[in-house]
């Protein structure tokens, strides 16, 4: 999953880590947070975090910057 904001990978995590699959899907209904396609080509604008856990990231043809957990983009 992607979010356009760090705020809302925050309250992603949050909402996976407590297992509420209703809250994701209505994350995913509001479009705060888009399901990362496999095998997408992004660009690497930078990482967050002590450990580069939170990556901010670039789709190929598209001008936003959206945040991702780093493990989902190795």
């Amino acid at each position: 999953m992607e979010t356009a904001s760090r705020a809302d990978l925050d309250r992603l995590w949050d909402y996976a880590s407590q297992d509420d699959k209703e809250a994701i899907k209505e994350m995913v209904l509001q479009g705060t947070a888009i399901p990362l396609k496999g095998g997408s080509k992004v660009f690497l604008m930078g990482c967050e975090g002590v450990l580069c856990t939170v990556s901010k990231i670039r789709l190929e043809g598209t001008i936003e910057e959206l945040y991702v957990p780093t493990e989902a983009i190795r």
